[in-house]
């Protein structure tokens, strides 16, 4: 019911998959230096949040971190 009210949600999602749902939410390219990070489980509720404000979130979250690199690309390290 979460995207009836315009918002992004997941619960226990291994960030691979949450990736790929940023991805189609905000746009934009999100791509893995690390594989061991994609079994990563979160848990969020975003709605208003940018791309950037939603991964900083996350981040804190998750045991992982990410930089954007010149070409726009987001790197989850």
């Amino acid at each position: 019911t979460a995207w009836a009210e315009d918002k992004l949600a997941f619960k226990r999602l291994p960030l691979e998959q949450i990736a790929k749902r940023l991805e189609q939410w905000y746009g934009g390219e999100i791509r893995f230096k690390n594989e061991d990070k994609k079994q990563v489980s979160l848990t969020g509720v975003f709605d208003q949040e940018t791309l950037i404000e939603a991964l900083q979130a996350l981040e804190l979250a998750g045991s992982f971190h990410f930089r954007k690199d010149a070409d726009g690309v987001i790197w989850i390290e």
